[in-house]
């Protein structure tokens, strides 16, 4: 996060270029009077006061990371993550139609950076049985253990939680 707001720098540059000197506006706002200076140079040059991202310019344009992120997305959502390899081979493409240059080794591990939503790891294989579940299938099973219950008088310290939210599955 930005240490200072967009607004109390314009405001800041305002002042000097009305005539205030850098150190009384210093005095007033509590920043130092070499950063308000930069500012005020900065915004000389035409350039925004805006926060940017620290490090050079990323290769691709953010639409185009914004489309290999959806297609990820939509990969993993299907049941067909993608792997480093095809994700850099996409991004290869996409980067050789936009830009005409080619990614490089660390672009990946940049992008993951960017996109902290994505994980590195990979879903396990289910079985095609195991795949095809329905829920009348699930509706059986627990009619079938409500019966067993019943039956054999059954009491709750035989029950056993488990909790499979986070098993994440990849079709094969």
């Amino acid at each position: 996060m930005a240490k200072y707001s967009t607004e109390l720098k314009e405001d800041v540059v305002a002042q000097v270029q009305a005539g205030a000197s850098a150190a009384a506006v210093s005095r007033s706002s509590g920043v130092l009077p070499r950063t308000i200076l930069k500012w005020v140079a900065s915004a000389k040059q035409g350039k925004s006061l805006e926060p940017a991202r620290p490090g050079p310019k990323t290769l691709l344009p953010p639409e185009a990371e914004s489309h290999i992120y959806d297609w990820m997305v939509g990969r993993q959502l299907t049941g067909f993550p993608a792997d480093r390899r095809q994700i850099l081979r996409k991004a290869k493409e996409v980067a050789l139609l936009v830009c005409a240059q080619n990614v490089w080794d660390g672009w990946y591990r940049c992008f993951l950076e960017r996109h902290p939503t994505l994980a590195k790891r990979s879903a396990q294989s289910l079985s095609l049985k195991c795949n095809n579940v329905t829920s009348d299938d699930l509706a059986t099973l627990f009619n079938t253990l409500g019966n067993l219950v019943v039956e054999r008088n059954l009491d709750s310290s035989r029950v056993i939680n488990m909790d499979e939210t986070a098993y994440q599955t990849k079709k094969k």
